[in-house]
């Protein structure tokens, strides 16, 4: 059960978590347009800051996750906001 659910195995090994690692990097790509649209505003507003902050970093830290997120990207916008708002920390 726990190798279906294992990050470091590559995505045609592991479609569930692949799949499941994808709808994430979707919900992140709209969390940062929201984010880069000034949407957010407050305690809220903070809270997504430090959220996406906190996913990209770990992203950043693990390899697996960062070949994963490299496999989910299909296209040159793939991941354009999160791109953007990644631009706006530098």
């Amino acid at each position: 059960m726990l190798s279906r659910l294992d990050p470091t195995l590559g995505d045609s090994e592991n479609p569930e978590w692949a799949g499941a690692f994808r709808d994430l990097l979707n919900d992140l790509e709209v969390a940062c347009a929201t984010y880069l649209d000034s949407q957010f505003s407050g305690r809220t507003g903070k809270l997504a800051e430090f959220l996406i902050h906190d996913m990209l970093k770990l992203f950043q830290d693990d390899e697996s996750l960062r070949e994963h997120l490299r496999a989910a990207i299909h296209d040159p916008d793939t991941f354009a906001n999160i791109r953007d708002f990644l631009a706006l920390e530098k």
